[in-house]
This record gives C-alpha cells, structure tokens and sequence, in this order.
C-alpha cells in the first residue's frame, strides 16, 4: 500500500513539474480547447488532443447545416445539434414557457 502511496504522489509531482513546459510548448503551435480536458491541446487539423487522446469527428448540424465537432453537440431523438442551436432551442423553450 505504502508503494501505491508513494507511486501516486510521483506522478502527481510529475504532473506538477511538468505539465506547465508541456502547456507553454503546445500554446506555441496553436492548439485550441479540448472539449473534454479542457485544454489548449486539441489538433483541429487532426482531430485529437495532444493531452488527453481524445479523438472527435465533424458531422453537420440538422438544424442549421454547420459543421462542429461531435463532442459538442447534443442529440435530439436520431439527430445532432451544434451547440449554437442547442441553446436557441433552450432559449425558445423556456421563452414558451412563461
């Protein structure tokens, strides 16, 4: 147990020493948000983030025919939303509402 400790905190330590030359380098090369860590490291041309692995796709948006990244929409029924009317619809539910 006390080696699993101990192992937890290194990486942790890593992490912390680390992480910062690894951000500043990537801010560098122009990378935007990843939408799942959040970070400045996802590759738009190759569609995954440098961090975290996570892989994304472009598919259309049924409402306004936009193109955005998967990960950000929201389906509705068989369909896929882009996150711009996900939150018009939103907006014109809860205006119907009161």
């Amino acid at each position: 147990m006390y080696q699993t400790i101990c192992l937890m905190v290194s990486e942790s330590d890593f992490w912390d020493v680390h992480s910062q030359k690894v951000l500043d380098r990537m801010h560098d090369l122009d990378f935007d948000e990843c939408p799942i860590c959040l970070l400045d490291s996802f590759d738009m041309e190759g569609l995954q983030c440098q961090l975290c692995g996570h892989e994304d796709s472009y598919i259309d948006c049924i409402e306004c025919k936009e193109e955005f990244l998967a990960s950000l929409g929201e389906e509705v029924g068989d369909y896929e939303l882009c996150p711009v009317c996900v939150r018009a619809d939103a907006a014109a539910f809860n205006h119907e509402k009161y």
